[in-house]
C-alpha cells in the first residue's frame, strides 16, 4: 500500500507516506527537491516497486489534485510516466456539493494536464472493493461468492484423498475458505448488514461440509446454525470480526509501522473544524460500535502507552480469542517490576508493607517426577504444594503457580491499602506474569492471577515484584528459604538433600562479588531498611 495524505499540523501542506507491509517511509516535498535525480529515482523504485495501485486521499478535491500533480511531477523528473487511462477519481457521497463537484459529476470526468480521468463510484484496491457510499456491502457479497466458489472447486478433490469425515474436511478446507471470506473485512466501518452477509456465507459453508439437508415439510434445515457451529468448533464472522478490529486498532497505535487510525475510516479522514455534521451519523455509529467492542473485550482501562506495547497487544488478543475478553488489559502496565536491568528500588510505600518469596522445584529422573512450589514470608510462615508432573511441566510452570497461589490468597483475605513485595528468582515467570513476554501456555493460570491482581489494585494494593539471583555466594535469605522448602519434598523422597549448584564463578568473592551478588546485596540492604508487617493467610501451613 502506498498512500499520500495531507500533513496535519500548523504548517499544513502535503506529506508523502509510502507503506510496504508494516514499514513506513515519510517525505515532505522540500526533501524531494533537495535530492539528486538518481536518489529520487532510487527512492521511487524502492518504495513504489512498480506498483500500479496508488491512492491519493484528501478532504477536498484541491488536496487530491495537488498531491496527484506533485507526485506526477516527481515521477516525470526521473523519466517515470503515469498511465492516465488507468486512473480514476472517486468522490464520496458526503463530499460538499461545490460548483466544481457538480460540474465533475455531470461530466463524469475531470481533466488534469490535458488528460481525462473518469469519475468512478467504486474501485478494487488490493482485493478490497471500495465504494463511494463508504460501505462495504458489495465487497462482502463478493467475498461470499468467491469463498464458496473456492470451496466448491476443492471439496471434491479433498474428499477423494481424505474421505468424507467432516472434521478432516473442515481442517483442509478452512485453509482456503477462511482467508478468502475474511479478506479486507477487518475494517472499522463494517456495518451489521455486511456482517450478516458474511455470516450467511459462513453457515452455508458449514452446511456443505456437514451435508445438511433442507426439510421441505418443516421448511427448516435439519441442523440449526447453532448445532453446526458446535459441531465445527468454529466462530462465525460476527464473533471474530470484533477481535480482528481490535487487532487492527492495535496496529494503528504502533508509531513505527503506521499512522493515525483516522486515516483508515474509508475516506472520512476527519470532520471539518473538528465537528461532525448533524446529518452525518456515520462517525457516531462507528464510534459506538467500537466502544461496545472495547467494553466487551474489557480493554477500556488501557492507556494509549500500554495499548502500544507489542507484548501487551499479543497477550490481550490471545486472551480475548480464548475467553472472549481480557482481564490482563485491566492490569497491563500496573505493578512495579525491579531487576538488575531495572534496578530502581522503591522508596515510598503505603505505610503497611508485606514481604513474600516464592519458588518452584522440578525433579525429573527415570524413577521419579516431583513438582513442588513454596510461598514464604518473613515471619516463618510457609506453604508447600505438590502438583502432578507431565511432559509439558517446567520450572516456570511451578513458579507461576506459586505466584498465583499467593495473589489469589491475598484476594480471598480481602487485603487492601498496603504494599506487597514479592521476591522471585524466576525472571521468566515474573515477565510472563506481568505480560512483558508473550504468553502461549498456562492461560488459565494467568487469568486467575490477573483476576487476583485486578482486585488487589482496585483495593489500593501497591505491587512490587523483585527478581533476585539464587544459589549465589551472597544469597537473599528469604529467597533461599523458599528454595529450601520447594526442594524439601524431593529431598525427602530421594533420601538426600537436593544438591545446590552454586552459580558464581571462582573469581566471585565477598570482597570482590560478581554482578549477581552485588544485586543481591543491594536487595538485602533494601530489606533491612524497612519494617514488614505480619499477615495471616489461609494457605499457611503449620
Amino acid at each position: 500500500m502506498r498512500e499520500w495524505t495531507n500533513k496535519k499540523g500548523k504548517g499544513g501542506g502535503i506529506k508523502i507516506i509510502f507503506r510496504k507491509g508494516e514499514t513506513l517511509k515519510e517525505f515532505l516535498p522540500h526533501e524531494w527537491q533537495n535530492m539528486s535525480d538518481v536518489k529520487v529515482f532510487e527512492e521511487l523504485i524502492h518504495w513504489l516497486g512498480f506498483a500500479d495501485d496508488i491512492i491519493f486521499v484528501g478532504i477536498t478535491l484541491d488536496d487530491v489534485l495537488e498531491s496527484f500533480k506533485l507526485f506526477k511531477d516527481i515521477c516525470l523528473s526521473v523519466g517515470l510516466e503515469i498511465n492516465s487511462s488507468k486512473c480514476g477519481l472517486m468522490m464520496m457521497e458526503w463530499n460538499d456539493q461545490t460548483p466544481q463537484a457538480i460540474q465533475i459529476r455531470t461530466a463524469k470526468q475531470i481533466v488534469v494536464d490535458a488528460h481525462s480521468i473518469p469519475l468512478v463510484s467504486e474501485y478494487l484496491y488490493l482485493g478490497v472493493l471500495i465504494s463511494d457510499t463508504g460501505t462495504f456491502f458489495l465487497h462482502t457479497e463478493e467475498r461470499g461468492r468467491k469463498s464458496i466458489g473456492t470451496v466448491l472447486g476443492r471439496i471434491k478433490n479433498v474428499k477423494s484423498w481424505i474421505g468424507k469425515n467432516p472434521s478432516l474436511l473442515l481442517k483442509e478446507l478452512n485453509s482456503c475458505f477462511a482467508p478468502c471470506l475474511s479478506w479486507g473485512t477487518d475494517v472499522i466501518t463494517l456495518q451489521k448488514p455486511e456482517v450478516g452477509t458474511l455470516n450467511v456465507t459462513f453457515f452455508s459453508y458449514l452446511r456443505k461440509v456437514f451435508q445438511t439437508k433442507f426439510d421441505e415439510k418443516t421448511k427448516k434445515w435439519q441442523q440449526s446454525n447453532k448445532e453446526l457451529q458446535q459441531l465445527s468448533g468454529l466462530k462465525s464472522p460476527a464473533e471474530t470480526l470484533p477481535l480482528a478490529r481490535l487487532k487492527f486498532f492495535f496496529h494503528t497505535l504502533d508509531k513505527d509501522t503506521t499512522y493515525q487510525s483516522d486515516c483508515f475510516l474509508n475516506g472520512k479522514l476527519c470532520a471539518p473544524q473538528g465537528s461532525i455534521l448533524p446529518q452525518d451519523k456515520r462517525m457516531a455509529t462507528f464510534s459506538k460500535s467500537l466502544f461496545n467492542d472495547w467494553k466487551l473485550f474489557g480493554v477500556l482501562d488501557l492507556s494509549r502507552k500500554d495499548a502500544s506495547k507489542k507484548s501487551f497487544q499479543k497477550n490481550i488478543l490471545n486472551e480475548c480469542s480464548h475467553f472472549g475478553n481480557s482481564i490482563f488489559a485491566s492490569v497491563a502496565g500496573k505493578g512495579t517490576f525491579i531487576s538488575e536491568k531495572d534496578p530502581d528500588l522503591p522508596s515510598i510505600f503505603i505505610p503497611q508493607i508485606h514481604l513474600f518469596a516464592t519458588d518452584g522445584s522440578l525433579t525429573k529422573t527415570k524413577k521419579i517426577k516431583i513438582g513442588t512450589f513454596s510461598v514464604v514470608d518473613s515471619f516463618q510462615s510457609k506453604h508447600i504444594s505438590e502438583i502432578q508432573v507431565t511432559d509439558s511441566t517446567s520450572s516456570t510452570t511451578l513458579e507461576l503457580l506459586a505466584i498465583k497461589t499467593l495473589l489469589v490468597s491475598l484476594q480471598k483475605e480481602k487485603v487492601s491499602n498496603c504494599s506487597i513485595i514479592l521476591l522471585s528468582d524466576s525472571l521468566s515467570a515474573l515477565r510472563l506474569m506481568l505480560g512483558l513476554d508473550e504468553r502461549s501456555d498456562e492461560l488459565e493460570t494467568f487469568r486467575e492471577t490477573d483476576g487476583a491482581r485486578k482486585w488487589l489494585i482496585e483495593n489500593k494494593v501497591q505491587e512490587y515484584f523483585i527478581h533476585v539471583r539464587s544459589h549465589r555466594n551472597i544469597p537473599v535469605p528469604l529467597n533461599a528459604k523458599a528454595d529450601f522448602f520447594a526442594g524439601s519434598l524431593a529431598a525427602s523422597r530421594l533420601g538426600d538433600a537436593k544438591p545446590e549448584t552454586e552459580k558464581c564463578s571462582t573469581e566471585c568473592t565477598k570482597q570482590s562479588p560478581c554482578s549477581a551478588c552485588l544485586w543481591n546485596r543491594k536487595v538485602n540492604q533494601f530489606i533491612r531498611e524497612h519494617f514488614f508487617a505480619n499477615l495471616w493467610l489461609s494457605i499457611w501451613q503449620t
